[in-house]
């Protein structure tokens, strides 16, 4: 979960930042009433639910799977170390 507050850039420059660095992330998780079919189905609009609609906009998957190396591991966390100290308020 990304502490939007304190970078001076958003989510998808951050992913940006993480691919330049050659480190795959997304978003997996999208909260249930942003789904298109539920705006469409219920009008649900970003409002009617705003802390996971706040929170949504912070987070990002990072690489992580069993067979992941320690160094594999650590270059990921100097990755993120790297671009927040960049991106720091």
């Amino acid at each position: 979960r990304l502490r939007l507050d304190r970078l001076t850039i958003d989510r998808a420059a951050f992913i940006e930042a993480l691919q330049r660095r050659q480190i795959g992330s997304s978003v997996h998780w999208r909260p249930l009433h942003l789904h298109p079919y539920y705006q469409t189905e219920f009008a649900w609009k970003s409002e009617d639910c705003p802390v996971a609609s706040r929170e949504w906009e912070r987070l990002i998957t990072l690489p992580l799977f069993p067979g992941m190396a320690n160094a594999e591991q650590a270059a990921v966390v100097a990755a993120v170390k790297s671009i927040c100290a960049t991106h720091a308020r």
